[in-house]
């Protein structure tokens, strides 16, 4: 165990995301129970969101308001991965990318 996050219990999500030309999008997040987000190798985010965690009354509940994560994206293509971890009760996750207001 690490800060509560069971190291045997974690999923990897991996996509690639085509970028022309280099920009930085908003990733947002929702997750249960903990995530990392790593962009091209680098880590970006670490965070955990489960069940009172956030505070007493937070039930654990994916959404996309959860939280939200800047990408760096270069020119070409970036290998974004999303690791996720169970700390009690089921997890999951959901992301949309979004493009940054102007």
């Amino acid at each position: 165990m690490n800060g509560g996050i069971n190291d045997t219990h974690i999923v990897y999500a991996r996509t690639t995301i085509e970028s022309d030309p280099g920009q930085v999008k908003r990733l947002n997040i929702g997750y249960s129970d903990a995530a990392s987000v790593f962009l091209n190798g680098k880590i970006l985010y670490r965070g955990q969101s489960y069940q009172n965690y956030r505070d007493p009354d937070f039930l654990g509940i994916i959404n996309l308001d959860n939280d939200y994560v800047y990408l760096p994206l270069k020119k070409g293509s970036n290998d974004l991965v999303l690791a996720v971890s169970e700390i009690g009760g089921g997890w999951g996750f959901i992301c949309r990318e979004d493009d940054l207001q102007e």
